[in-house]
C-alpha cells in the first residue's frame, strides 16, 4: 500500500524542520561564560597598616602587614581612599589605604558596597579617658600628665639632615615611668598637635632609645620627605587588660631633614655588535 500525498508531505515537513534545528545549533553554539575571578588585592607597598577603620585617627595600628599579603576586600568608605579587608582566609579584618602605592586589587573599588557608619568601628580617643575592659579597672593616670615629668632629646640632632637609613632615636627622662606607662616615639609635621594628631613609629617601650627604619615610615606616610618633627609621649600602652591611651606630651620636640634616597636604576646591558668578516 503507497503512502498517501498528504503524509509524505507532512514527513517532509518535519524533517525540513529538524534539519533547520540541527543547522542553527551547529552554527550558534552556547558559549559558557568562565567564571569571574573572586575580588582579591595585594599589598604591594614594604608594609602597610591594618587600622580599626578608616583614617590615620584610628590609631595605635592594629598591626603591619607586610608586601605580598592577600587580602579579601568587603567593602570601602564614601570616598573609596579606603577599604575594608579580610586578611586571606583568616577571619581577622581591618581598613587598609586604598591608594595606588599600597595595594592593587582585581576589581573597580567603587563597586563595593558602603557600610552604614555603626559598621565601623570608632577611634581610639586621644585624650578622652577610656575605662579598661577588665572586672577590676586599674584607675586612670590622669595626674601623670603634669609638665614636672619631661625628656631631654639626644639624637637625631635638632636640625639635623637624615638619608634614609635606621638611625637610633634616644632620650632622657628626669622621672621613673610609673607602673603600666610607656614611652612612644611619634612624628608629626608643622601646625599639628604632638599629643592628637601625631604618629607613632613603632610600638611604645620602656626603653629610652629606640632603632627607627625611616624608609618604612615613608611608605607608611608617617614621616615625608623634608622637615619632620618628632618627640616623645607618655602612653598607657595596650594590653589584654587594658586599652592603648595617650597621657602627656613630655616637652620634647626636636625636627630633621628626611631624604629619600632614590632607587638605583637598573643598568641595561648595550648590545655589541660582532663585526662582519
Amino acid at each position: 500500500m503507497r503512502p498517501s500525498s498528504a503524509l509524505l508531505a507532512r514527513w517532509g515537513g518535519l524533517s525540513a524542520a529538524l534539519l533547520l534545528g540541527f543547522s542553527l545549533l551547529f552554527r550558534n553554539p552556547v558559549v559558557t561564560a568562565a567564571p569571574a575571578a573572586a575580588p582579591e588585592c595585594t599589598v604591594v607597598s614594604l608594609a602597610l597598616n591594618l587600622r580599626a577603620g578608616p583614617g590615620l585617627s584610628y590609631n595605635p595600628p592594629l598591626r603591619a602587614l607586610t608586601k605580598g599579603t592577600v587580602l579579601t576586600p568587603l567593602a570601602r568608605n564614601a570616598a573609596t581612599t579606603w577599604i575594608q579587608v579580610q586578611i586571606g582566609e583568616t577571619a581577622e579584618s581591618g581598613w587598609v589605604s586604598a591608594a595606588a602605592p599600597y595595594v592593587r586589587c582585581n576589581i573597580a573599588l567603587s563597586e563595593l558596597p558602603t557600610p552604614p557608619v555603626s559598621a565601623t568601628a570608632n577611634p581610639t580617643p586621644s585624650s578622652a579617658p577610656v575605662a579598661p575592659m577588665q572586672s577590676t579597672p586599674t584607675p586612670p593616670p590622669t595626674s601623670l600628665a603634669t609638665t614636672d615629668r619631661q625628656v631631654t632629646l639626644l639624637t637625631p640632632d635638632n636640625h639635623s639632615s637624615i638619608v634614609s637609613g635606621r638611625p637610633t632615636f634616644r632620650w632622657q627622662a628626669n622621672f621613673t615611668l610609673p607602673p603600666n606607662t610607656a614611652f612612644e616615639v611619634v612624628f608629626w609635621q608643622d601646625q599639628e598637635d604632638p599629643l592628637t594628631q601625631s604618629q607613632g613609629g613603632v610600638p611604645p617601650t620602656d626603653k629610652t632609645e629606640v632603632g627607627i627604619d625611616l624608609d618604612v615610615l615613608d611608605q607608611l606616610r608617617i614621616i615625608q620627605s623634608g622637615l619632620n618633627h618628632w618627640g616623645i609621649l607618655l602612653v598607657q600602652p595596650q594590653t589584654e587588660s587594658q586599652p592603648y591611651r595617650r597621657l602627656a606630651f613630655l616637652q620634647g620636640d626636636f625636627d630633621f631633614i628626611y631624604s629619600p634616597v632614590p632607587p638605583t636604576p637598573t643598568p641595561t646591558e648595550t648590545p655589541t655588535r660582532t663585526p662582519r668578516p
